[in-house]
């Protein structure tokens, strides 16, 4: 009985505490905030939840997120709630949901891939000395139908001759996997390879190493950024990369590398060829680097480039397969303070008046055709007794997709 005093005393603490989490929670209420349509529709919305922080002095903050259901403070979300927005990227987190068996331990979003039929994810593991390591693919598929999973290791092919490999993308091509990564030898510029796997074990490998071709000004170096792009695990025949270029400029007493501009890679999954980019547009858009704010999204044969500018936010489509690209400019009411791509669509949050200084506005725009299409303000749930003015004090940072 001796050994389970302990127990019987921390319990009573336990419980103590919690208690009066509760009791402070509900002695001080927040606001209710809600997302409200003003125009458009509403099921372009359906899945947004903006990202903020609510207080009215420096001292007083509380993260919260706001959806056309409600708002959920983080003080209220259960401890699996905090983990998941803590770990996970919104593109995972409904696979999380959905499939918890499987995505238990996996982390990178850019090793899976999901379609109609299955899910798959490949990681590099290694195991040995630093400076020889033996690397192996980590693979594992589930199949929706049967709701079976296929798990195997294979070696990557020539692996010992780099120290670190990091997928950049997997795909699916005539019922294989296909694996891009970027492999670090251990002097030298990245090499991009194109792996094939199977989606049972039994199969070897093949490896094909990936070349291009990337005009570099003089004066100038080029860096590849495998890590630069949005997130996403939906099937495509084409893999993108990001290309900056730099040079080296004096600040005040010492030399920095200040990023100029940059250039994208196109990659055929299917064969590891090259598409070339011939767009002004998107030449334009690059140049200058990304100073400010500047996403791109791949969705099947469709690239988008979404830039901040001082006349704006420009946005470039270009049509992978017909080589048609065209271009846009959109003034939102005031300085943006998140923007979020996904699919053709951009969001947009903004203050609701030209100073900016009241209640976030969420615009949606197709960019497509260039029309806005949903419209919606922030404000209080109805029968919330704060007063209106009180939004004020809500800054929205983010916007993600459950």
């Amino acid at each position: 009985m001796k050994r389970y005093w302990f127990s019987f005393l921390f319990v009573p603490l336990i419980l103590a505490g919690v208690g009066s989490y509760y009791i402070q929670a509900a002695a001080n209420p927040l606001p209710e905030f809600v997302l409200q349509r003003q125009s458009g529709d509403s099921g372009i919305t359906s899945n947004v939840v903006l990202q903020g922080n609510f207080g009215n002095n420096p001292e007083f903050t509380e993260s919260v997120s706001i959806d056309a259901q409600g708002s959920e403070y983080r003080r209220d979300t259960t401890l699996f709630g905090k983990l998941t927005r803590s770990w996970y990227v919104p593109e995972m987190r409904k696979l999380v949901k959905d499939y918890p068996g499987f995505m238990r331990g996996k982390l990178n979003v850019r090793s899976l891939y999901e379609d109609e039929k299955r899910l798959a994810y490949v990681d590099v593991n290694s195991e040995g000395p630093a400076d020889s390591p033996d690397y192996t693919f980590d693979v594992s598929v589930l199949d929706k139908s049967t709701k079976q999973t296929v798990t195997y290791k294979t070696a990557v092919p020539g692996g010992k001759q780099y120290r670190v490999l990091i997928v950049h993308d997997v795909q699916a091509a005539d019922e294989n996997l296909k694996v891009l990564t970027a492999n670090y030898a251990a002097h030298g510029e990245p090499e991009l390879h194109l792996y094939t796997l199977g989606l049972q074990s039994g199969k070897e490998p093949t490896d094909q190493l990936l070349t291009y071709d990337v005009p570099v000004p003089s004066e100038s170096e080029a860096s590849l950024q495998t890590n630069y792009m949005s997130d996403d695990v939906k099937p495509s025949p084409y893999s993108l990369l990001y290309v900056s270029l730099s040079k080296t400029v004096k600040s005040g007493g010492s030399y920095v590398s200040e990023e100029t501009g940059g250039r994208l890679l196109v990659f055929n999954i299917t064969n590891g060829q090259e598409v070339k980019i011939n767009s002004k547009e998107i030449d334009d858009l690059l140049s200058g680097g990304r100073s400010n704010y500047m996403d791109m999204m791949l969705a099947g044969e469709w690239l988008t480039l979404v830039k901040r500018t001082d006349e704006g936010i420009r946005t470039v489509r270009y049509n992978i397969k017909s080589g048609q690209s065209s271009g846009q400019l959109f003034s939102p009411v005031t300085n943006p303070w998140t923007i979020a791509v996904k699919d053709h669509f951009m969001y947009v949050v903004t203050g609701s008046k030209p100073k900016g200084d009241s209640a976030p506005l969420l615009t949606v725009v197709d960019l497509a055709s260039g029309n806005t299409v949903y419209q919606g303000i922030v404000g209080l749930r109805e029968n919330d007794r704060h007063s209106a003015e009180i939004v004020n004090n809500l800054n929205v940072y983010g916007l993600t997709f459950q």
